[in-house]
């Protein structure tokens, strides 16, 4: 059965106990958390700090659908000292993972580094692979997220990263592979690798615009899910900031009308 989730991070202007409060609030009964709702101290990612955000989300009636926590640096930082250290990072994340009861965690592929004849490509394939076996061996399953500026920013690259790194999985996102250009269907062919789905509008050259005037039929979406045997959370993903001017949008109203959308389709499946 798909479940529909909602971000923490569409509501960063408030702390996790309020930001839970609202996604409650709105009708949705799971919750994503993830960036500055979680640790930035090292000594915060531990058990005790799992069970605490469990704690805080059982008081809104919420459960946990996934984390996505920001490791210290790029996973292919050409400084091997900084992939030491997001190596021992991501062991205390599976820590706090297991403990808070999370169904997976996802984080960032990599981003280019322009000081490396391939861009860094080498060093994500071996970082990602490495994180894929601690993960594994915690039982907390791993994802990455393609996104606009990273090491895959099309379904081609995210396809070549996929046979390089065997059991790497996807946190997929149309809306990032829409607004560079991509077909609209072309990450259809990336549905089989999901492992969680983040979903928004958007349209080519916007990353973010309102739930019923972009260019993805996520209603179409959601039966593609449903034939490649997806089963886990579809969460809305609408956010404001100064990020790719995301800030253009009424994030409760999208949140609601996604829910109003969406809620009903998986409610029939």
């Amino acid at each position: 059965m798909i479940r529909l989730a909602c971000a923490s991070w569409s509501f960063g202007a408030l702390d996790l106990e309020r930001a839970a409060g609202v996604v409650a609030a709105l009708g949705f009964d799971a919750i994503d958390v993830g960036f500055h709702h979680l640790p930035i101290a090292a000594a915060g990612w531990s058990a005790p700090g799992g069970e605490a955000l469990a704690e805080t989300l059982a008081r809104r009636g919420l459960e946990l659908s996934d984390l996505f926590p920001l490791l210290p640096f790029e996973v292919n930082d050409p400084d091997l000292a900084k992939r030491r250290e997001n190596r021992s990072r991501f062991e205390r994340v599976l820590e706090f993972a297991r403990a808070a009861g999370a169904p997976g965690v996802t984080i960032k592929p990599g981003e280019p580094a322009s000081s490396l004849p391939d861009g860094g490509w080498k060093l994500a394939v071996t970082e990602l692979a490495a994180l894929v076996e601690g993960a594994e061996a915690a039982g907390v399953p791993l994802s990455i997220e393609p996104h606009v500026g990273s090491m895959v920013e099309t379904p081609e690259k995210v396809t070549r990263l996929l046979a390089e790194v065997p059991r790497l999985r996807l946190t997929l996102d149309y809306s990032h592979f829409v607004y560079v250009g991509v077909p609209v269907d072309a990450p259809d062919a990336l549905l089989s690798h999901a492992r969680h789905v983040h979903v928004r509008q958007a349209r080519a050259g916007k990353l973010q615009v309102p739930a019923r005037s972009g260019e993805i039929d996520y209603q179409g979406v959601l039966g593609k899910l449903e034939r490649v045997g997806y089963r886990g959370f579809v969460t809305s993903e609408y956010q404001h900031s100064d990020w790719h001017a995301t800030n253009e949008v009424d994030v409760i109203t999208e949140s609601a009308h996604t829910l109003a959308d969406l809620g009903p389709v998986l409610a029939r499946g």
